[in-house]
């Protein structure tokens, strides 16, 4: 979403497979320039790009957030029964 907002790779351009893993994981996480987007929309993508699993919302949650809930979808109940009925492992 914040490659599609911003129109761009949202990391600089690396010499292998491995700088480039070492820019995401230790560089700070990657962030819409302020007043491109609407505040919700900024919170959005910055909460799911926290590099702290813990901090980091799940899906049904993120099916709650303020931007989300701007657009309501027309089944929304079948979309939350959808994620609730995930397996999701760690």
């Amino acid at each position: 979403m914040l490659e599609l907002a911003s129109g761009k790779y949202p990391y600089t351009a690396s010499a292998s497979y491995f700088e480039l893993l070492q820019s995401i994981m230790e560089g700070a996480s990657p962030a819409l320039p302020e007043g491109d987007c609407s505040n919700e929309f900024g919170e959005f993508v910055g909460i799911c790009l926290d590099k702290e699993e813990g901090h980091r919302p799940a899906a049904k949650d993120l099916l709650k957030h303020p931007w989300v809930r701007m657009f309501p979808l027309k089944d929304d109940l079948m979309l939350s029964m959808v994620f609730d009925s995930m397996k999701i492992t760690s």
